[in-house]
């Protein structure tokens, strides 16, 4: 059984979400994982996830809500205290062009 288990059993889905704070601009990634992390939604259907993101610089708290349908694909999202970026917005911050 723990062959079967180890190699068919689907890897744990995961979803990043990106944003930059309204305070200092600083940009936070965080890790959300799809089969673990959600909460059930029994009045509206589907799934929903809160998550409080900090950042390094302020330690500003921001927000973030996401809903999700029933197969755990995102249909709304909203955050307070910052901005959702692009992936590869949070990549370039990362690593800035050498002058």
């Amino acid at each position: 059984m723990t062959f079967f288990k180890k190699f068919f059993t689907p890897q744990p889905q995961e979803l990043y979400v990106y944003a930059k704070c309204h305070r200092c601009g600083a940009f936070v990634r965080s890790r959300i994982d799809l089969e673990h992390d959600l909460s059930q939604d029994f009045e509206r259907g589907g799934y929903f996830v809160r998550k409080g993101l900090v950042d390094t610089r302020c330690f500003q708290r921001m927000e973030v809500e996401l809903r999700f349908d029933n197969r755990r694909r995102v249909q709304s999202q909203r955050i307070q205290g910052g901005e959702f970026i692009s992936r590869e917005e949070w990549e370039a911050a990362q690593h800035p062009p050498e002058a």
